[in-house]
């Protein structure tokens, strides 16, 4: 039996951690892409391409990091190289 790769075009846009596989086959703990959710379920993409629906109470959300304040370009001055 071959799971249907309906979402292997899709971008996961958040990442969770599983914490409670139990009674699951496909599903390892470890990190996982979210490509939707409701809001009681996460669509989970697995690395095949294929992707399962599983309950919110099983994952943990990763925080995103913070960004980087953008270091500002040293301004060259032209007048010094001629």
């Amino acid at each position: 039996m071959a799971w249907y790769k309906k979402y292997y075009m899709h971008k996961p846009y958040k990442r969770v951690i599983c914490i409670d596989n139990d009674n699951c086959r496909l599903l390892r703990k470890g990190e996982r892409d979210v490509i939707k959710e409701t809001e009681t379920e996460y669509l989970i993409q697995f690395n095949s391409g294929a992707a399962n629906w599983y309950a919110k109470s099983r994952f943990i959300d990763i925080p995103k990091p913070e960004p980087k304040p953008k270091q500002q370009l040293k301004t060259i001055n032209t007048n010094k190289l001629f």
